[in-house]
């Protein structure tokens, strides 16, 4: 499920409106995955109930939702609830000082209700950018007219295609990737 839906993404670039209903939903799920695997975060506010995470040599682990609703974090080890431990609401970085290496399950409710501008912007830019490349680059990897050559290049998963405005809407948000 995509982080914005098909009416916002038109209304954020109306350019989409050239495009069907069902390539902008897909390119929006497409979009919305990229997005929080650069970012190395899911956006979306849903309750984690038990998920099994392994903390470092240390003791340290990022949740992968984030903001970290205040309160409603839980800890397990092995059946035992674990009470010492230090997480940081808004990057997700959980410390628990007693079990490094450790196999743990936790429960809290994490994500944003509702998403920020910022990501909106940048998933319907991202949207829009990949259904007019497709359009463009059906069947072409180059053409020439007169001196002027043109070459296509496909994406592929390189994050160094991604444009440099669009990482730059999404730096308050990175993290790194999952």
């Amino acid at each position: 499920m995509g982080l914005i839906t098909t009416t916002r993404a038109i209304e954020i670039q109306p350019a989409l409106e050239a495009f069907s209903t069902a390539e902008i939903q897909t390119a929006i799920d497409s979009a919305s995955k990229f997005v929080e695997s650069w970012c190395g975060r899911i956006f979306s506010l849903e309750t984690v109930v038990n998920e099994v995470i392994r903390t470092d040599q240390f003791g340290y682990h990022f949740l992968a939702r984030t903001p970290v609703i205040s309160g409603t974090l839980s800890l397990t080890f092995e059946g035992a609830s674990v009470e010492a431990f230090v997480v940081n609401n808004n990057s997700g970085e959980l410390y628990c000082p007693g079990y490094p290496d450790r196999y743990l399950k936790v429960s809290y409710q994490g994500g944003y209700a509702t998403i920020p501008a910022g990501i909106e912007l940048a998933v319907a830019s991202i949207t829009l950018r990949m259904l007019e490349r497709l359009k463009m680059s059906v069947g072409i990897s180059a053409k020439e007219i007169g001196s002027v050559k043109t070459q296509f290049v496909g994406a592929g998963d390189n994050y160094s295609q991604i444009d440099q405005s669009i990482k730059a809407i999404l730096a308050p948000y990175w993290r790194g990737s999952l």
